[in-house]
């Protein structure tokens, strides 16, 4: 899945604050067939998706009625998020300070948490996953594994997909 900002609800236009909505992405991986095609599938499916993110997560769970499980999201358990990273300024107001408070590491939400995010100086990539399923060793190895599958991916993009190289 993948979250979404913004609400297309005009009843809430009036309204301050940030909409985020979550939008499930499916894509079937044939491991036979090259990178290139499951990237076009997967672009193809993800705005089929994202055309009809206004329809309430809820609403989609209901009418697929999955086997509940309350100890995991219904529809998916990896979360894909991208953002591009502005140099953020902190607003200047008269007779307050701000200042900027490291959060530390966050919660995950789902059992696994890719975050892709988009600066000037390239691409990060971070990976947060729930600690109940996964220990530190194996979080390390899944990000490995992910960055040596997308780096052969990118330099073999025709490649099968399940021939591509991860150590």
């Amino acid at each position: 899945g993948t979250a979404i900002a913004g609400c297309t609800d005009a009843r809430l236009d009036r309204l301050v604050g940030m909409f985020v909505g979550t939008v499930v992405l499916r894509t079937a991986v044939d491991p036979a067939r090259p990178f290139t095609d499951l990237l076009r599938d997967v672009r193809t499916t993800d705005l089929g998706a994202l055309a009809h993110a206004d329809v309430p997560f809820d609403e989609v769970v209901a009418r697929l009625a999955p086997r509940r499980d309350p100890s995991y999201s219904p529809l998916f358990q990896v979360l894909l998020t991208h953002r591009v990273e502005a140099g953020e300024v902190l607003p200047q107001l008269p007779d307050v300070q701000i200042a900027e408070t490291d959060a530390g590491e966050p919660a995950a939400q789902f059992d696994v948490v890719i975050e892709l995010v988009e600066h000037e100086a390239g691409l990060d990539l971070r990976l947060v996953y729930a600690t109940d399923l996964f220990d530190d060793t194996t979080g390390d190895a899944m990000l490995t594994d992910l960055v040596a599958m997308l780096a052969a991916a990118l330099a073999e993009p025709d490649r099968a997909v399940g021939d591509l190289a991860v150590p």
